[in-house]
């Protein structure tokens, strides 16, 4: 089940499109951003790699707390839950600003750039809430930074 069919099963009938896009995102981000912090510790000087270890992990807690509470409030914004939408979006920039900085020597750090990227304008999308932006994203296709095995 996609996550845009658990919204519209909801008892509350959320049909929310640019939510569940943005939740899927958060949820892969979240995932990217834990995994090259875990890289980063690999490479072979990750002191100098330090704030972005620490921006990865922050920006990963953040898109699953972002994950969590939206889908314990899939039919309606609360100014809370719009204080976490910006943070969400604020901390994947900056995460994936730091990311950026060590792309070139990194790929993982690239990956995870983009995720972020991705992330933060689901969820200004959301913010926005534009009729184009709520029909936009059926979960048919996956969120940009699929793990493939």
């Amino acid at each position: 089940m996609s996550i845009p069919q658990l919204f519209a099963t909801h008892p509350l009938g959320c049909e929310n499109r640019a939510l569940a896009h943005a939740v899927a995102e958060a949820i892969s981000c979240a995932a990217i951003c834990t995994g090259c912090a875990d890289a980063c510790l690999a490479e072979e000087d990750p002191g100098r790699l330090e704030r972005c270890i620490r921006l990865n992990l922050d920006c990963a807690d953040i898109c699953t707390a972002l994950s969590r509470q939206a889908m314990r409030e899939p039919s309606g914004r609360s100014p809370r839950f719009d204080a976490l939408l910006t943070l969400c979006a604020e901390t994947c920039e900056e995460c994936a600003a730091e990311c950026e900085n060590h792309a070139e020597m990194h790929a993982h750090c690239e990956v995870c750039a983009r995720s972020c990227r991705k992330c933060a304008e689901a969820c200004r999308a959301v913010l926005s809430n534009t009729q184009d932006d709520n029909a936009a994203w059926t979960g048919e296709e996956e969120p940009d930074a699929t793990i493939v095995f």
